[in-house]
């Protein structure tokens, strides 16, 4: 198999020449990029605000807002502090939710880990991570097409939201995860 390099990389990385790997290095570096973009629980109002250009629209006790192809529905404390993200992609034209890929995934939870590691478990088709420090949850379930990342500051100021499903059904958010 013929191998290239990639040269814009402070250190040669070999990598298959074929286009299906290079597009998956695309989708893996484009994540990795737009990371930066997204709200992080213990952010502010402003900076929020900073970053998505302007005020969210407020449904209920959250609040929403849409960049490029993500929905995020984000909850802040009585101090304006966010407790609570939801992270889905918004309908492409023909109304389908596209998945979240893999390394959306690994992206999110790097930016949210703020250079801590996450353990994992998964049952039921749940995957379930805890931030080390203990002061941040997250949980994953394909079928729902969300990402919720929650602290227990939310869980106590809050008791237990729902999170709206991709059948339009309603669960509670955990309550001990």
């Amino acid at each position: 198999m013929k191998r290239s390099r990639l040269f814009f990389l402070p250190f040669p990385l070999p990598i298959p020449a074929s286009a299906s790997s290079l597009a998956m290095l695309a989708v893996f570096l484009f994540c990795g990029l737009r990371a930066s973009a997204w709200a992080l629980v213990g952010e502010t109002e402003q900076q929020i605000e900073a970053r998505y250009g302007g005020p969210g629209k407020a449904i209920g006790d959250q609040v929403l807002y849409a960049k490029d192809e993500w929905n995020v529905s984000v909850f802040y404390s009585a101090k304006g502090v966010v407790t609570m993200e939801i992270y889905t992609h918004r309908p492409d034209s023909g109304g389908t939710r596209p998945d979240i890929a893999q390394p959306e995934i690994d992206a999110l939870l790097h930016d949210e880990g703020r250079g801590q590691a996450w353990g994992a478990g998964e049952a039921d088709g749940l995957t379930t991570w805890r931030r080390e420090d203990g002061l941040l949850f997250a949980r994953y379930r394909p079928a729902d097409q969300l990402i919720v990342f929650i602290s227990p500051d939310h869980q106590a100021t809050a008791g237990r939201p729902s999170v709206m499903l991709k059948d339009g059904k309603t669960t509670d958010a955990p309550a001990n995860p």
